[in-house]
């Protein structure tokens, strides 16, 4: 049997439950994108409509985010007592958003990239490389210049 034969393609992410560590608390990344990477995210209205629709769905905290043109990136920990996982909450809040800036209504990709990060040299090594994503997009020179970014939450 070829390699090819013996594995299957995955067509979706897989979405593992966040797992407990002892002393340690949890933390995911999470990518979105918008449909055909249409660039209509940086603007003042979809920010703060996206602010709204992380604050109304408040079984995952978000911690850093940052807006790109075409995709979102952020940072997230459960609430206490959270069973919603990472599918069904951005589920929610792609719907909100769409309420709030109607621009948004049907845009997102279906789903969402989601990542556990380990320790927290992997988180410092992610959130850099999500600050410096506008530098490398060529919109700005450095990583403060950069509006659609903040903090709705502070965990390190």
């Amino acid at each position: 049997m070829a390699d090819q034969e013996k594995y299957h393609e995955r067509h979706s992410p897989a979405h593992p439950v966040p797992i407990k560590k002892w002393n340690s608390p949890i933390v995911v990344m999470v990518t979105i994108c918008i449909s055909n990477r249409l660039k209509i995210l940086n603007s003042p209205e979809i920010h703060s409509a996206l602010i709204a629709s992380w604050r109304e769905s408040d079984c995952w905290k978000v911690g850093y985010y940052l807006i790109m043109p075409d995709h979102i990136h952020l940072f997230c920990t459960p609430s206490i007592n959270n069973t919603v996982r990472i599918p069904g909450w951005v589920s929610f809040w792609k719907r909100q958003a769409g309420k709030h800036a109607l621009k948004l209504k049907g845009k997102f990709q279906k789903g969402c990239w989601d990542t556990q990060m380990r320790n927290r040299e992997h988180y410092h090594r992610k959130l850099l490389y999500v600050k410096n994503n506008p530098i490398r997009a060529n919109l700005v020179t450095s990583p403060d210049q950069w509006p659609f970014q903040g903090h709705i939450c502070r965990f390190s």
